[in-house]
């Protein structure tokens, strides 16, 4: 059965303020490169980062045959990636999850192993689908333990993202309000490159936070 997924990247996108277009641009450059890159999108709760993240795969699929993977912690939050995605590309994405049908997940894995499933955004377990022509992995909410399997066979799906990157050679893009004690560390190293979105992109004003001893 064909997979009809044609992602038009020509929609006009949302109205992006000078922050999320700084970090947008920090990462499209990247991805211009044509190398691995790790880059941190730290941003406030509010701030926009989904929106970053649809401009660094409107640059992936300029590509004709370009797939772009997406990592989500939660089953719960693929519906609100479907709906934002849709309205930005005009068509869904193609979604990989544990409570999808025997039926459902073997029509994804043909449409991703022929290449007519462009975007894919689910689970850690999506990692092992056979994608044929990667070039961008995005990882939402990267400081979350659901991406950690701890039975079976073990392993943390944020690194796991991060070394697929690395071995195809593209860039990857860990996003959070709250990063990893490891991922920040990364970036003040500077082994990964760092983007910031410090202000909600509602122009809402952030709680007032006090640090005590």
């Amino acid at each position: 059965m064909s997979f009809t997924f044609k992602p038009n990247i020509k929609l006009k996108r949302a109205d992006l303020s000078e922050e999320q277009k700084k970090a947008a641009d920090h990462i499209v450059l990247q991805q211009r490169s044509g190398t691995y890159k790790a880059i941190l999108l730290e941003g406030v709760t509010g701030s926009g980062k989904t929106e970053v993240y649809f401009e660094a795969v409107a640059e992936a699929l300029k590509s004709e045959t370009a797939q772009v993977l997406v990592l989500v912690p939660e089953i719960s939050l693929t519906a609100q990636w479907l709906e934002r995605f849709e309205d930005r590309f005009g068509v869904a994405p193609v979604i990989w999850h544990s409570e999808m049908s025997p039926a459902q997940r073997r029509r994804a894995w043909w449409a991703t192993i022929r290449g007519e499933a462009r975007v894919i955004v689910g689970a850690r377990s999506a990692l092992f689908l056979p994608l044929q022509d990667l070039k961008l992995v995005i990882v939402d909410e990267e400081h979350s333990t659901t991406f950690k399997q701890d039975e079976g066979v073990m392993y943390n799906g944020r690194d796991m993202a991060i070394m697929r990157a690395k071995l195809s050679e593209i860039p990857v893009v860990l996003g959070s309000a709250t990063p990893s004690i490891e991922s920040w560390k990364m970036a003040y190293h500077g082994q990964y490159l760092k983007a910031t979105l410090k202000q909600r992109a509602s122009k809402s004003k952030l709680p007032p936070v006090k640090l005590l001893d």
